[in-house]
């Protein structure tokens, strides 16, 4: 945007994978493929067969991963950086088959990262300091974790004796889950 001042960038990706169909060698359907001698006083213990009967358990489904994200940098002068960068992934996964019922299971996540930064390179030391925020979640369960950090290296030379360099800082972690489920807490 500007010359060795203000650029902006953008990146995109896209990643996918059919499901594996890892079956057993012979069918696996514990229902015994036949009705129970009290199907007629209780048909709704009874399940049809799934058309998934053979597929082994945790047999990996289909998989999509698609992210985006920018990132604003902008040099203040020689010495100082600062950048904004933002990105989502969304998740969409299967798994086949979770229990020898032939349950299929599929779930779609949305990942989100948001970062400032500060670096700064000094005559006499070099500082970082940054705030990032991430959040994972899907229709039951939210995941948030804010993290502060900033420190400062400096580098001492001690002649024949070699160099040292020492880091401080500081750094702030604050998590938040929220849970949904309904069998939450049983």
């Amino acid at each position: 945007m500007i010359e060795d001042t203000l650029s902006i960038s953008a990146r995109l990706k896209y990643y996918d994978k059919a499901a594996s169909d890892l079956k057993w060698p012979t069918p696996v359907w514990n229902n015994n493929n036949q009705k129970p001698d009290n199907y007629q006083q209780r048909p709704d213990n009874y399940q049809q067969r799934p058309d998934n009967y053979q597929i082994a358990i945790h047999s990996p489904g289909a998989f999509t991963s698609l992210g985006f994200g920018s990132r604003l940098n902008w040099t203040v002068d020689d010495k100082n950086n600062i950048y904004f960068d933002i990105e989502r992934y969304i998740n969409e996964i299967s798994v086949n088959s979770i229990s020898s019922r032939a349950i299929k299971s599929e779930k779609q996540l949305f990942k989100d990262n948001i970062v400032l930064n500060h670096d700064g390179n000094y005559d006499f030391d070099s500082t970082n300091s940054y705030l990032q925020y991430g959040s994972t979640k899907d229709k039951e369960l939210h995941s948030q974790i804010w993290v502060g950090e900033g420190k400062v290296v400096l580098p001492w030379n001690l002649g024949q004796y070699g160099n040292l360099v020492n880091t401080f800082g500081a750094r702030i972690d604050y998590e938040m889950l929220k849970n949904d489920q309904a069998s939450a807490g049983s």
